[in-house]
């Protein structure tokens, strides 16, 4: 459902943000789910601004940290989660990236998987360390 615009509205409506995250928190040790969660929150944020903010506010990034150290031996969350963080990277929310700790995992996933996410990875970090 999250895959198309029109639904995003509604479903944010109906606590969707809120819905995810608890679901990913009560479910941290599932890949399945660590994925699909990272892909709706994606697909949320494609959006504006304000609900970029609004992800982080309901506590996104310690979820999304907590999926990326869980498993970390699994590519796809951590391709996912990256991607997430990049979008969430915005000027509203470099300060609460930086006190969530972000950097050491994004550090990990360069060394990994810098191949495939150099772009996303730089980014996050250039943002992290000009705002630090």
């Amino acid at each position: 459902l999250s895959e198309h615009s029109n639904n995003v509205p509604v479903i944010l409506d109906a606590g969707g943000i809120e819905a995810v995250l608890a679901a990913m928190h009560t479910f941290a040790e599932s890949p399945h789910v660590q994925i699909k969660g990272c892909a709706m929150l994606s697909n949320f944020a494609s959006a504006v601004d304000s609900i970029k903010v609004k992800i982080v506010d309901e506590g996104a990034l310690d979820v999304i940290v907590m999926a990326m150290v869980l498993h970390s031996d699994n590519e796809e969350i951590q391709v996912r989660a990256v991607i997430l963080l990049r979008k969430l990277c915005i000027k509203e929310n470099v300060q609460r990236m930086i006190t969530a700790n972000i950097s050491p995992v994004i550090t990990v996933v360069e060394e990994t998987l810098g191949d495939k996410l150099h772009e996303e990875t730089s980014y996050i970090v250039a943002q992290l360390e000009n705002a630090g």
